[in-house]
């Protein structure tokens, strides 16, 4: 709830913060870009929606990517440097994904970098594996989970695969990602 006293004092003496922004094919995103099963549920979302939204309304979304999507491979590139085939590909300049899940926790806002994991496997029980996995917090002690951390991040797939930013469906591969450091002026409280 917001208090106008503590909202006054902010501005008066707040500090200033400049956080990160991504840019992915041309759209800004301040938390995360995705490329996968994730981003598979957010297309179908997206197409299906109408009017407010809840996690319930993720529910009939899963279960058709749950039946449908194959987990095409994914050709990464971080920094120009060739990184291979993968099935899943997030991108994290904050934290935590939707929900609070905290994907990747060594992501800092400030740092001009983004942190990418990649998940190398690509089926349902690999999938269900990961999730199950980032749920835990174990998800990371995977042998087939890889992190890089870079400014540029290009993926690209033969197949038509989905990509998501902050939660909405972005468009089709390929996504090219580049850091936009300091482009967001914060003022928070002292």
């Amino acid at each position: 709830v917001a208090n106008a006293e503590e909202i006054l004092k902010t501005i008066r003496c707040g500090q200033l913060f400049k956080l990160d922004a991504g840019l992915a094919n041309g759209k800004p995103f301040l938390v995360m870009a995705t490329c996968g099963f994730d981003a598979e549920v957010v297309r179908e979302m997206h197409e299906r929606r109408q009017g407010h939204i809840s996690r319930f309304s993720y529910l009939i979304p899963v279960f058709n990517a749950l039946l449908r999507y194959r987990f095409p491979k994914l050709n990464l590139r971080v920094d120009g440097e060739d990184i291979g085939k993968c099935c899943w590909v997030m991108s994290f300049n904050l934290p935590k994904y939707g929900g609070g899940l905290e994907i990747e926790p060594n992501a800092l806002g400030d740092d001009g970098l983004l942190d990418v994991i990649v998940f190398e496997r690509g089926s349902i029980v690999s999938g269900l594996r990961y999730v199950a996995g980032i749920w835990t917090g174990r998800h990371l002690n995977a042998k087939d989970v890889k992190r890089f951390r870079g400014t540029r991040i290009r993926v690209e797939s033969r197949k038509p695969v989905s990509y998501q930013l902050d939660g909405d469906f972005g468009g089709q591969l390929p996504i090219e990602i580049t850091t936009l450091p300091a482009a967001v002026p914060l003022l928070i409280p002292f």
